[in-house]
């Protein structure tokens, strides 16, 4: 009989404060993950490219063409918006959970109405430029020819950098949303 294993989606403020008190790993192998899926060529399936483009750019089908469209998959501002971001987070999570050593990892939350944001605002995770591993960085991204210094890698939870170039033609507004490669994605880029 095949058992029946409970995962939890734990709070990323959660899981920092734990890295930070050194109380567990579990920050560092979603951090893993997220360089591991990253660091994947441009047309590889768990790439992050690949299954950010369901969310967004690059832009396909209608979403392309059509200014009545948004753009991409995601069915923002719609009644469909909760069951498609379910599916989008859960295909995301499966992704992570490719990368080697990380296959039990679960894709975090951030509540923005807990007391460490309403205080500090987003979490540092998320905006350090970069991520010091407390003992090596993973053999996996050391594999995937992730550059790193000593113990340090840039934050794969920061930005993301363009693999390919996007060159979507979205009538009336394609100098929005074409990037060259190397283009490297910012918080609140407006």
């Amino acid at each position: 009989m095949k058992e029946n294993k409970t995962s939890v989606r734990r709070s990323l403020i959660e899981l920092q404060r734990e890295y930070e008190q050194n109380q567990g790993n579990e920050l560092e192998k979603l951090v893993t993950a997220w360089a591991y899926i990253k660091s994947l060529p441009a047309d590889d399936p768990n790439s992050f490219f690949v299954i950010g483009g369901y969310h967004g750019e690059p832009f396909l089908g209608e979403g392309a063409k059509n200014q009545e469209w948004w753009g991409g998959y995601c069915n923002h501002a719609n009644v469909l918006f909760p069951t498609w971001h379910r599916a989008y987070i859960y295909r995301l999570e499966k992704a992570l959970q490719t990368a080697p050593g990380c296959e039990d990892v679960m894709l975090s939350y951030w509540d923005q109405t807990d007391e460490y944001s309403i205080t500090y605002g987003i979490p540092r995770v998320l905006t350090d430029q970069y991520f010091t591993f407390k003992n090596a960085v993973p053999q996996c991204l050391i594999d995937q020819k992730i550059a790193c210094n000593g113990n340090t890698i840039a934050n794969p939870l920061a930005s993301f950098t363009l693999p390919v170039a996007i060159d979507d033609q979205v009538a009336g507004n394609d100098s929005d949303y074409s990037k060259p490669i190397g283009y490297t994605t910012v918080r609140y880029p407006l």
